[in-house]
């Protein structure tokens, strides 16, 4: 319900025009107090009003983050251009990047290669963030179904 609730709210919101002076500092909600959600809730006003929150503190999630995004650069840097995707613009800046998504009941979904990183591969890197991968992503699927509630 939680879910449905928010999707028009968050249509409208995100259609409607805002000023690019006014910073917005989204509301904070705790992933305990997600599970206690009513109709009269914080979360739901918010929802209403501002159609942005911010879900703290999910079990795990901040240590298994960390974890994974400090080998992410050298591994990216390891696979070289070949495997990761590279832009390299004007000024010098080199940008690069790979993506995944995971689907409810479905699991890991590669869309760039962050699957096919290749694990016989010597970056102790990439072996770093691919084991890490795991718990990170079961962070992110508990407070995506307790938020869809």
């Amino acid at each position: 319900m939680k879910l449905l609730l928010s999707l028009p709210l968050f249509s409208l919101v995100s259609a409607s025009p805002v000023s690019a002076d006014r910073a917005v500092k989204p509301s904070r909600i705790t992933f305990d107090a997600l599970g206690r959600i009513d109709n009269d809730s914080l979360l739901v006003k918010v929802l209403a009003t501002d159609g942005l929150v911010s879900l703290t503190n999910i079990p795990g999630f901040k240590q298994s983050k960390r974890r994974l995004m400090s080998n992410l650069h050298t591994c990216m840097l390891d696979l070289g251009d070949d495997i990761v995707t590279a832009h390299h613009f004007d000024d010098g800046t080199t940008r690069r990047s790979f993506a995944t998504s995971t689907l409810p009941e479905v699991g890991a979904q590669p869309i760039k290669s962050l699957e096919d990183i290749p694990m016989n591969s010597n970056s102790e890197s990439c072996q770093s963030f691919q084991r890490e991968l795991s718990s990170f992503r079961s962070s992110v699927e508990a407070a995506t179904n307790l938020f869809s509630l």
